[in-house]
């Protein structure tokens, strides 16, 4: 009589093999609740970098990028400061300010509405004739350098406090030391923008405003 063939065992899986998606977003959601609880379960202050660095380690481990996506579309938003928003207005608002200067001393202000920023700036500083408010265009890349990290990287993005800090130097005041004096700061920083577009105007205007006389040849004032 012959013996039947038993089934084979379904091999363990083993901490370096990526985890289903049921498993990946039960110990994604487990992993957080932990993280999220103010103590551990015998009641003592909760060690949370531990647990957070373990789930790391996990997310290391596996290369499923269904693990990836599901961890960031939990905890995305657990991460964010309100230092990242208010960097992404400021840039903004310095953009905004910028794009209306470029358009002032454009000939045809049509042809960069769809220009990006970073080469926008870069005309901006061309044109920006000697003895002008040049810092301003440095100040501008900092703070859009600061941006670009904080909006790009999910966690611990690198490099955005010294960007900050280059930002400071630039314009000449002290790092803010709260939101509001953040916000007076890129204030000012727009002002500037938008006083070298008004001496341009007015410069302009002037120009316009100059003929030259075709009987004595002298430079008069259009009636």
């Amino acid at each position: 009589m012959t013996k039947k063939k038993q089934p084979a065992a379904k091999p363990k899986p083993s901490a370096s093999q990526p985890l289903s998606a049921e498993r990946a977003l039960d110990a994604i959601i487990c992993a957080i609740q932990i993280v999220n609880s103010e103590t551990d379960t015998d009641g003592s202050p909760l060690p949370q970098s531990r647990y957070k660095d373990a789930l790391r380690t996990m997310l290391a481990k596996n290369t499923d990028d269904y693990i990836i996506d599901t961890y960031y579309l939990v905890c995305g938003f657990q991460s964010l400061r309100e230092l990242d928003l208010r960097i992404i207005r400021a840039d903004m608002l310095v953009e905004r300010a910028t794009r209306s200067f470029v358009e002032s001393r454009a000939a045809t202000p049509d042809a960069i509405v769809e220009a990006a920023y970073g080469p926008l700036r870069q005309f901006a500083k061309a044109m920006t004739e000697a003895g002008e408010d040049a810092d301003v265009w440095v100040a501008a890349r900092h703070l859009n350098q600061a941006r670009n990290k904080v909006a790009h990287v999910f966690e611990n993005a690198t490099g955005v406090e010294q960007d900050l800090a280059n930002f400071f130097k630039t314009l000449r005041v002290e790092p803010a030391k709260t939101p509001e004096e953040f916000e007076q700061t890129v204030k000012r920083l727009c002002q500037r923008i938008l006083i070298l577009k008004d001496d341009w105007i007015r410069r302009k205007k002037i120009n316009e405003s100059i003929v030259r006389d075709f009987d004595s040849g002298q430079l008069v004032s259009r009636k």
